[in-house]
């Protein structure tokens, strides 16, 4: 074959450059496919930090599509799309020219089996468990017995009246109200708004309510937002949420100190039922007066019982027969002490009375005379000589007089002081200076209070000075 017949049969076709296919091939998938719905389960997704733009796949079990979602059209998503999630994306097919891949342009998802507002209620619900919002350990208890209650709801609303009601009903609580709207574009940043707020407004408010009556889920709407679920975690006081009926939860019920089933359930948990807690006070005191009865009854009795007890009447027995022991011992010491101090007084007499006659002056007086009458005998009938001896015997005798007069003298005083000390000893009055008293009624020792009647006049021995006073009933 010629060359040139063989390459113009080659080249029937332009060559064309991959830009040029790439925009072929673009323009054939935009006209041919266009904006289609497209199913599949997210992979591989990434938000971009920095152009905000989201990437990821969608797959199934033959195949993988890759797409992109542009920041100004997620925005507006109503849930988080992450990795797993089955979802339905509605989009324009193109080409990536730089890639040179193929790929869908996503204009707008939504989750596939699942509503979106549940998932967006389950995701959020997740992140907000995650930062501990919801935490059984952060919830308050509800006072007992507030003096205001503020409600956080429409002004409106039948909830409003039902609980107002329900209130006044049980309690004579103050309430102070809130209006706001429940449902609709801004309902939640004023829901938000008021359950910060009314606590400032009025200092006087306990406890809270924030609800509304029942509805569809998207009416419920707004307890679900983040904006109402982090205003009530951090209202400063204890809070319930009351969202619909018995079958409706809300964000906003996890995260209030107590959820109600219903606005009027918020209303009888908030408050008791006064005329309750008269009866039940009035029950209670009667069974506090019957219980101190039964104690005192039991107590009388078993004070009797011991009473009666033969182990009681023989200890009695026993204290009554050492009393009379002691009265007795008591008596004989006074006794003994009366007969001792008698004794050394007659003894001291005694020995005065003897010291008087021994008395060295008078024995010396009386050898003088008696010299005397001798010398003037002597005169007429006794030689000098015998005189003068007579004289010495004399003499020596006084000197023998008064040496044995001195003696005596001192073993006198030696006595004197011994029975000093003994009577000292002995002397009652002493132990006054201990710090002890002595009694007398009518000139007698009290020994037995209960001698005493009552205002006698009595006397009191201190060691310096008397007591004067009047016995009391």
């Amino acid at each position: 074959m010629p060359e040139g017949e063989a390459q113009g049969t080659l080249f029937e076709r332009p060559i064309l450059s991959v830009s040029e296919l790439t925009l072929r091939i673009k323009s054939a998938l935009e006209n041919s496919i266009g904006h289609v719905w497209v199913s599949g389960q997210i992979s591989g997704y990434k938000l971009h930090s920095e152009s905000g733009h989201m990437y990821f796949s969608l797959k199934d079990e033959a195949a993988v599509l890759k797409c992109v979602m542009f920041r100004f059209q997620n925005r507006g998503l109503k849930f988080t799309p992450e990795e797993g999630l089955e979802i339905v994306a509605f989009g324009r097919v193109s080409v990536y020219e730089k890639a040179g891949q193929y790929q869908l342009y996503v204009e707008s998802m939504q989750p596939k089996g699942m509503g979106i507002l549940q998932l967006r209620f389950e995701q959020l619900k997740k992140k907000l468990a995650e930062e501990g919002l919801f935490d059984e350990a952060r919830k308050r208890p509800l006072p007992f017995l507030p003096r205001a209650i503020g409600i956080v709801t429409s002004q409106e609303s039948a909830a409003l009246q039902d609980m107002v009601k329900t209130i006044h009903k049980r309690y004579p609580a103050s309430i102070i109200v809130s209006d706001v709207r429940v449902q609709g574009d801004g309902a939640a940043q004023e829901i938000a708004r008021a359950i910060r707020e009314l606590p400032r407004q009025a200092p006087e408010v306990e406890v809270m309510i924030a609800g509304r009556g029942g509805g569809s889920v998207e009416d419920l709407w707004a307890f679900n937002e983040e904006a109402v679920v982090r205003a009530i975690a951090s209202c400063r006081v204890p809070i319930v949420s009351a969202v619909g009926h018995e079958t409706d939860f809300t964000l906003a019920d996890f995260a209030a100190d107590a959820r109600a089933k219903t606005p009027t359930d918020a209303a009888t948990l908030v408050v008791p039922v006064l005329a309750d807690l008269l009866s039940s006070l009035e029950t209670r005191n009667s069974q506090l007066v019957t219980h101190l009865r039964e104690k005192v009854n039991h107590g009388w009795m078993t004070f009797d019982r011991f009473r009666d007890s033969y182990g009681l009447r023989a200890v009695e027995t026993s204290g009554r027969i050492q009393r009379e022991r002691l009265e007795g011992l008591a008596a004989r010491s006074e006794r003994a002490l009366v007969n001792a101090i008698r004794s050394k007084r007659d003894l001291l007499s005694s020995l005065a009375t003897r010291s008087s006659l021994r008395d060295p002056s008078e024995l010396l007086e009386a050898f003088r005379q008696r010299v005397a009458r001798l010398e003037s005998d002597a005169a007429f009938s006794i030689p000098s000589a015998s005189i003068e001896v007579e004289r010495v015997r004399l003499g020596g005798l006084s000197k023998r007089v008064a040496s044995h007069a001195a003696a005596a003298a001192a073993r006198l005083k030696r006595d004197v002081l011994a029975i000093e000390e003994k009577l000292s000893a002995l002397d009652p009055l002493k132990v006054l200076e201990r710090g002890y008293s002595i009694t007398l009624h009518n000139g007698r020792v009290v020994k037995d209070a209960s001698r005493v009647p009552p205002g006698a006049e009595i006397e009191s021995r201190l060691h310096k000075g008397i007591i004067r006073s009047v016995t009391k009933a």
